[in-house]
């Protein structure tokens, strides 16, 4: 079907250390060669060696000095059809060739006047003769209206026209005066060799049919319409209207700042949060499991700040958001890798409070399905900076069968699918224990003389003391000032008639670890009991 056009031309100047007509391909002359040879390999008529001669004033056709520079009219060089390969492609696209339409896989090759339809959320990266690359996504439609390359020179010359959607070109640097390469939209755009860049179209957008942009990442695209030219930099965008007169371009939105993310994703629903940009109106989202974004895994486009990560298999990915200005023209965009590492999943952890050097106690946590391997790690601190255990074990516990220093310790557990330690998955939520040694509460007895009291106890070694309180009632609700005693008795004189109520327990005197309150001994008048 024909469709209109509006005329969109892109100046190219190509600097060379001579004038050169446009229209010629200039070749650098290598040791060994000369006039028929290279005639033979570049040209569609070897005869034209004569021509060459006495264009480029040789006096002596066998003598060509290396480094000479020989202009070739591009009607003579050898000119052949070119394809296009597939990189990556991610979703469902359509190849639609002489009316019949197939899938598109790593194998599909498309030639002259073939279309390519993208599905939405799909992905496909697309690979030209020159090695120039161009990635499309979420809905885009295209045409391949011309692609030629002429013979071994490294000249190609494409022209694509862009349907619908929006396209990232990473396009290679200019090879000589026939190579081309022009975008079409409601108008034409041509690259300057070595240029990233975006184009786009939103036919479904009913407000914008014939609007395009133009997005310019790295170097520089010039674009004409009618009469007026205007050169797009690195870091400008522009918005090209059919009808209307070719704006300045604008400034590129800046890339947003990312504020809550994580390089090491090791759970579900995990949120990226990043700063709003002042004139954006939504933003992109686009993750893909390369550098160049030629193989996009997920993309979403929304007016919040902040996104859930979608559910991806493990491995390294790379993430970038965009803001969208009200014109329609995406910003710039600051690219951060990260890892997944969330199977197998890491179990739960049965909490410990207390674990005693004299009687250890197993740390268990749950069955986790189809494992059987784990690793387990114990600490001194929350960040596993000051590891005391890093063991793999294949069970759903382990005993701290040799001691530890007295102290509090933290623990967590990671899953192996089997038993290489490349196989594991993310630790579990961080448990802590006290890790002390299981002191016996001292047995007390009562000694009275008249009104004088000594609370007696076996003796205790020399890191232990006794702590000591007496109170009115046996429930001890309403105690005196505790007592600290370091020796093996203790003795006080009664105020009054009135009972009191006696009880102790034993201290490690540096690690402030202490037994149980031993059984109480009460004192009344003469009468001394302890249970």
């Amino acid at each position: 079907m024909a469709r209109k056009l509006t005329t969109l031309i892109v100046l190219i100047m190509l600097q060379l250390s001579f004038s050169a007509p446009a229209k010629d391909w200039v070749y650098v002359v290598v040791e060994g060669d000369n006039i028929w040879n290279i005639s033979k390999r570049f040209l569609n008529d070897i005869n034209h060696f004569k021509e060459i001669q006495k264009l480029n004033n040789i006096p002596v056709a066998k003598q060509l000095q290396p480094g000479t520079l020989l202009r070739v009219p591009l009607e003579w060089i050898k000119n052949h059809a070119a394809k296009v390969n597939v990189k990556s492609i991610s979703g469902e696209s359509t190849k639609i060739s002489a009316g019949q339409t197939s899938p598109v896989t790593t194998q599909t090759i498309f030639t002259l006047g073939d279309e390519l339809r993208v599905a939405p959320n799909a992905t496909i990266t697309l690979v030209f003769a020159d090695n120039t690359e161009v990635t499309l996504s979420n809905g885009v439609l295209i045409t391949f209206d011309h692609l030629s390359q002429y013979g071994e020179t490294g000249m190609v010359d494409t022209r694509v026209r862009l349907l619908d959607g929006k396209l990232e070109v990473r396009a290679e640097k200019q090879t000589g005066a026939g190579s081309r390469l022009d975008i079409q939209t409601a108008s034409a755009v041509t690259s300057v060799r070595g240029t990233v860049f975006r184009v786009g179209v939103d036919k479904k957008n009913k407000n914008t049919p014939n609007v395009s942009v133009v997005e310019v990442l790295e170097g520089e695209v010039a674009v004409s319409a009618g009469d007026k030219s205007v050169a797009v930099k690195q870091g400008y965008g522009l918005k090209i209207e059919k009808g209307k007169e070719l704006k300045q371009p604008a400034k590129l939105l800046p890339a947003p700042k990312i504020i809550t993310f994580t390089k090491q994703v090791e759970k579900t629903n995990q949120a990226v949060i990043w700063q709003s940009v002042n004139s954006a109106q939504s933003y992109i989202v686009q993750i893909a499991s390369d550098k160049l974004f030629s193989n996009i895994q997920w993309q979403k486009q929304q007016k919040l700040t902040s996104i859930i990560l979608p559910s991806l298999t493990d491995g390294r990915y790379h993430l970038r958001i965009s803001a969208i200005s009200d014109d329609g023209v995406e910003g710039l965009t600051t690219p951060v890798s990260f890892m997944v590492n969330i199977n197998p999943k890491a179990p739960e952890l049965i909490p410990v409070d207390k674990m005693y050097m004299s009687t250890p106690k197993a740390l268990t946590w749950t069955e986790v399905p189809d494992v059987h391997h784990f690793i387990i790690q114990i600490a001194k601190d929350k960040l596993f900076t000051q590891l005391v255990i890093d063991k793999q074990v294949n069970s759903q516990s382990f005993i701290l069968n040799s001691p530890l220093a007295l102290g509090v310790y933290y623990w967590r557990i990671a899953s192996l699918q089997g038993k290489n330690l490349l196989d594991k998955g993310p630790f579990s939520v961080i448990e802590s224990f006290d890790y002390s040694t299981k002191l016996a509460p001292p047995k007390l007895r009562i000694s009275s003389r008249d009104n004088n009291i000594e609370v007696i106890w076996n003796p205790l070694p020399s890191n232990q003391h006794i702590e000591l309180q007496t109170a009115p009632t046996s429930d001890f609700q309403k105690i005196d000032i505790p007592l600290l005693v370091s020796k093996t008795s203790y003795r006080f004189d009664l105020i009054n008639d009135d009972p009191i109520y006696i009880r102790a327990k034993s201290v490690l005197t540096q690690h402030n670890i202490s037994s149980e309150w031993s059984n109480y001994c009460k004192v009344a008048g003469k009468f001394e009991i302890c249970k």
